[in-house]
């Protein structure tokens, strides 16, 4: 089916107004998802712990070491949940920037690396708004490719949270 494209709204006024409303729009949702992610890494982490803590005194470290059912399941469970730590820390750590344009007024290495030669109001009161939708078109697009790495990372912690419960409570089960 086509579209009549004279009825598509378009995202370029004459001022660019709309344009700049639409990108903070999506970047205050990228940096929602930013939050929601790390919010999640937190709770991944708390609960692996949490059920690590309780897998050693139900099963207790020297049946662990024993090359029993119970230990084999808590060693195992215990790697898997090692490996959910990993991942979840990746999810914490801070991503670089991937958009084209590094230094712009609105990355923030751009701002980190020119913060001691120019006061950052002075450059930003000299864009032209063509340089402004820009900066934040890439500022946008660099925040998502960063927010898709972290949800890669939080959904590989919550998977493997969920194989190692299933290991640690089978030890629980077998103890």
């Amino acid at each position: 089916m086509d579209r009549d494209d004279s009825r598509t709204p378009t995202l370029l006024s004459s001022s660019g107004e709309l344009t700049l409303q639409f990108l903070s729009l999506q970047i205050g949702t990228l940096t929602s998802h930013l939050q929601i992610a790390d919010a999640k890494t937190a709770g991944v982490i708390a609960y692996i712990t949490v059920l690590s803590g309780y897998t050693v005194t139900k099963v207790g470290a020297p049946v662990a070491l024993l090359p029993s059912a119970a230990g084999w399941f808590a060693l195992a469970g215990a790697f898997t949940a090692f490996l959910g730590l990993a991942a979840a820390f990746m999810t914490v750590l801070p991503r670089g920037w991937r958009g084209r344009r590094p230094y712009d007024p609105f990355s923030w290495v751009g701002l980190a690396t020119t913060a001691h030669h120019t006061p950052y109001s002075d450059r930003i009161t000299k864009l032209t708004q063509t340089e402004m939708v820009d900066a934040l078109a890439d500022a946008v697009e660099s925040t998502s490719l960063i927010v898709a790495a972290k949800y890669k990372c939080v959904s590989a912690s919550i998977y493997l949270a969920i194989a190692s419960s299933i290991l640690q409570i089978a030890s629980w089960l077998v103890a």
